[in-house]
């Protein structure tokens, strides 16, 4: 598009754009530079206005509430450490004495990214995770179906995650981060009886379905069991604490977890 100032300084025949007084007075207002500027800045004033009274479509909350969208709270989690052929084989043996018993119902396994804590994202398949060294990342996830107890009509989602870490310290950093109420929506956070100095969190995610986790540190190390109600059901207060007895109970036999485990036989998920 040819600016007027262009046309104008064509037409006097010098390089300088010609100012407000010079334009015809038949021309329409909007030609005029001055009166353009002014409009341009007030709807620039305008618009961040709306943006500062929140008209972006972001917010923020400290009571756990992801911002904005599930995607824009994800913190920036410790790399997992690689994991050969023999070491993953153990990631994943060491959740099949929890899993094993779920195994007719079992739909999903793989590699589990760290940020699924918060994404609440599928596994993915061993062959599009191998990295170019031929290792894995260190993770590892099942997930299977299992009759609810309080809803017998409906299934409830089960899963565990496994992530090994580098050292001590990387595990603890991303356990704390990952059992924290902040960036999960509706989360709220404590402490397990058991198993041993284990963590709860009960939060939405982001399929908008009730979950309730349980995370245990066992460096390097860091174990979650998940229970994930059915989508559109709300959970009571009752239940919510039922979901974290049923997720307690199976992470009583993750490794070292601790349990007593003639106590832990009263609480097994119905199946």
């Amino acid at each position: 598009m040819t600016s007027v100032s262009d046309e104008d300084a064509g037409r006097h025949g010098t390089g300088s754009a010609p100012s407000a007084e010079d334009a015809p007075a038949t021309m329409p207002w909007w030609t005029n530079a001055r009166l353009r500027l002014s409009l341009l800045l007030a709807c620039l004033a305008a618009a961040i206005a709306v943006l500062l009274a929140g008209g972006s479509g972001f917010s923020s909350s400290s009571s756990g509430t992801a911002i904005g969208t599930p995607h824009s709270c994800v913190p920036v989690t410790p790399q997992l450490a690689q994991a050969s052929v023999s070491e993953l084989r153990d990631l994943h043996a060491s959740l099949l004495a929890m899993m094993e018993p779920l195994s007719r119902t079992r739909y999903a396994y793989g590699i589990a990214a760290p940020q699924a804590a918060w994404l609440d994202e599928s596994p993915s398949n061993l062959r599009s995770s191998v990295l170019a060294d031929g290792n894995w990342p260190a993770a590892f996830e099942m997930r299977s179906w299992v009759v609810d107890p309080q809803l017998k009509s409906a299934y409830e989602d089960v899963g565990a995650d496994v992530f090994m870490f580098a050292g001590a310290p990387q595990a603890r950093s991303f356990f704390i981060q990952a059992s924290s109420a902040r960036c999960h929506r509706a989360g709220v956070e404590g402490s397990a009886s058991r198993p041993l100095l284990a963590r709860t969190l009960t939060w939405v995610n982001p399929d908008k379905a009730a979950e309730e986790d349980i995370f245990l540190l066992r460096a390097p190390r860091v174990y979650r069991v998940a229970v994930v109600r059915p989508q559109g059901r709300t959970p009571s207060a009752s239940q919510r604490r039922a979901g974290l007895a049923r997720a307690a109970a199976l992470a009583c036999a993750l490794p070292d977890a601790g349990c007593d485990l003639s106590r832990t036989a009263r609480h097994q998920p119905m199946l």
